[in-house]
């Protein structure tokens, strides 16, 4: 049983364990829990600790719901291990806090009220002892400038944590479907998974899909501009009839890839890799295939013909005459015309 004197000692902390096992149920209830496993493991060890300086004889509070976090594998999941994090949190925080409660009960029992005679069991002249008066709430300890500081900024980097994995899980189901003349400009699509999405006729100007999981990706007569795509795996994607202008392909995965009748202007091609690649009817202008690998799995070299493949490069210059004479008459002494 806690006396009046230590409860008064520990009141302080019981609002403080309520909030704690409040916040972490709604957190595992609601699915909360990415990046708050650390931060209520700090909250339940501070409490504790606290808890058990005022408790040094109580062995089930200082040993038995003192928090032993396991250490994570390097390939531990962080959402898993700040689930099993609050988890145990909840279920120490509650356990400490109805102990707590049932010792301040006993603790103020019927001794510290009693109007009759020591020993009496119904009090003075055969009554019967008055009910006990509830415990007041007690107000909670207002924390200092520091610990506002630093709580602000943990409360910031969870905030923008859990932003950003919340965002990243809903873009990844977002199944985007351009068919037609939608537009797309400026879209920063990197590393996105896009398995089988659908670009077919749409408009991309200056998105930039590097080091994305195009596989089977589907830009069918769809017209790109400017649009990054290195180090992406374009694996059986289908670029038939497309028409890319100044792209980025290098390191690109273009294996088993449709590339029939599309026109390919300025763009990068640089130790992209096109084996089994199909570039019937493609038509490559003023293209750069440096360490380029072709589709019967050989590397580009100056002078190779990509006929045999079907496709066709073109190569354009632009030639530019200056004259610098000043005089208007022809060597011959003729005019100009």
């Amino acid at each position: 049983m806690i006396n009046a004197e230590t409860a008064g000692k520990l009141t302080p902390y019981l609002n403080a364990l309520r909030a704690l096992v409040r916040s972490t149920e709604r957190s595992l209830r609601e699915g909360l829990t990415d990046g708050t496993g650390a931060l209520a493991v700090r909250g339940y060890t501070g409490l504790h600790a606290k808890i058990a300086e005022v408790l040094a004889d109580d062995f089930f509070v200082t040993e038995s719901l003192r928090l032993e976090v396991p250490s994570a594998g390097a390939d531990a999941d962080s959402g898993d291990t700040d689930r099993r994090q609050l988890s145990q949190v909840h279920m120490l925080a509650n356990q400490l806090l109805i102990y707590l409660e049932g010792q301040i009960k006993q603790g103020g029992g019927r001794g510290a009220w009693s109007w009759g005679f020591q020993g009496d069991e119904h009090g003075a002249f055969g009554m019967p002892h008055p009910p006990e008066p509830p415990i007041p709430p007690v107000p909670p300890v207002p924390p200092n400038a520091a610990d506002w500081r630093g709580l602000g900024r943990d409360l910031q980097e969870q905030i923008i944590s859990m932003t950003r994995n919340t965002l990243k899980r809903a873009l990844s189901n977002i199944d985007v479907e351009m068919s037609g003349r939608g537009t797309v400009r400026g879209a920063d699509m990197r590393g996105e998974d896009l398995q089988r999405r659908n670009f077919a006729k749409g408009k991309l100007i200056g998105v930039n899909f590097s080091g994305a999981n195009g596989e089977s990706v589907n830009f069918e007569d769809a017209f790109l501009a400017d649009v990054g795509l290195s180090d992406s795996n374009l694996t059986a994607a289908n670029f038939s009839g497309a028409r890319l202008e100044r792209c980025r392909l290098d390191n690109a995965v273009l294996e088993r890839a449709n590339l029939g009748t599309a026109v390919l202007a300025k763009c990068d091609l640089s130790n992209a890799n096109l084996t089994g690649a199909n570039l019937q009817g493609t038509r490559l202008i003023n293209p750069v295939l440096t360490g380029t690998i072709l589709p019967d799995g050989s590397v580009w070299a100056d002078g190779s013909d990509l006929r045999k493949f079907g496709a066709t490069i073109v190569t354009r210059r632009i030639h530019i005459e200056i004259d610098s004479d000043d005089d208007d008459r022809q060597p011959d002494g003729d005019k100009l015309v």
